[in-house]
């Protein structure tokens, strides 16, 4: 694909927002950009091994931490104890 082409495209997925409200004032006309979506997506791919691997990777040591932490609450004993009256 071309440069031109690849420009073209990328002109085809943009659409131009004119900012409008503050043309009055004297602050200069700003142009906004929305994408769409849809063809983000079609451009990145959807969820795939490498997302899971990522994910995988970033809860490796925070899930069994948090087992730790919340074990202790099954796992110790109840103490003896009398209520005085």
């Amino acid at each position: 694909m071309s440069f031109s082409e690849k420009a073209q495209s990328d002109k085809d997925c943009h659409s131009e927002v004119t900012d409008s409200d503050h043309a009055g004032d004297m602050s200069t006309d700003h142009t906004l950009y929305s994408i769409d979506f849809n063809v983000v997506m079609k451009e990145i791919g959807s969820f795939g091994k490498y997302q899971i691997v990522l994910v995988l990777l970033a809860y490796w040591i925070p899930i069994p931490c948090g087992i730790n932490q919340v074990a202790s609450v099954f796992l110790s004993p109840i103490p003896d104890h009398r209520c005085i009256r």
